[in-house]
């Protein structure tokens, strides 16, 4: 069984859950959550009966906030890949600054849903990093896939 933690030493330690050894008002005695004060058990169960609710929230907020939501899915890959590096919402909007708005490969317009592209991609042992980030169009970034960075320059004639 977990150790009796009150919630103001959950927080000072720096922890997401806490366990008081009392029930929630639906009676459960679980762990509970330092940020809501929700019984773990009833979050569990919220969820699992909110399944389309859920996703409408998720993809509301994604819309709403979409270069941290990008920053939140390489991140997700990235630890996954156990690549190094990490790079925030403002690290795209600055690289995209920089770009002047263009797609790094061909030039054009970036799309209000452009990539973020790995220059060299996580798979080949690239990192997560703001220096290894481009920002292209999603056709570019389909292309070019988890090909090497100078091979998919030669493919597009830039070159020799």
């Amino acid at each position: 069984m977990t150790a009796l933690l009150p919630r103001q030493s959950a927080i000072a330690a720096g922890l997401k859950r806490y366990f008081t050894g009392k029930p929630c008002p639906h009676g459960h005695i679980a762990e509970r959550r330092v940020s809501s004060f929700a019984c773990l058990r009833c979050e569990t169960k919220w969820q699992k009966e909110n399944v389309e609710r859920r996703r409408a929230i998720r993809r509301k907020w994604e819309r709403d906030n979409p270069e941290t939501a990008r920053a939140k899915t390489h991140r997700r890959l990235a630890l996954r890949r156990k690549a190094e590096g990490s790079h925030t919402a403002e690290d795209i909007a600055s690289i995209r600054r920089l770009q002047k708005n263009r797609c790094a490969y061909c030039g054009q317009k970036l799309p209000k849903n452009f990539h973020v592209d790995h220059i060299v991609a996580l798979a080949r042992g690239g990192s997560n990093s703001r220096r290894n980030l481009q920002i292209t169009c999603p056709q570019c970034n389909s292309r070019k896939s988890a090909k090497d960075p100078i091979g998919f320059a030669q493919l597009l004639g830039r070159l020799l």
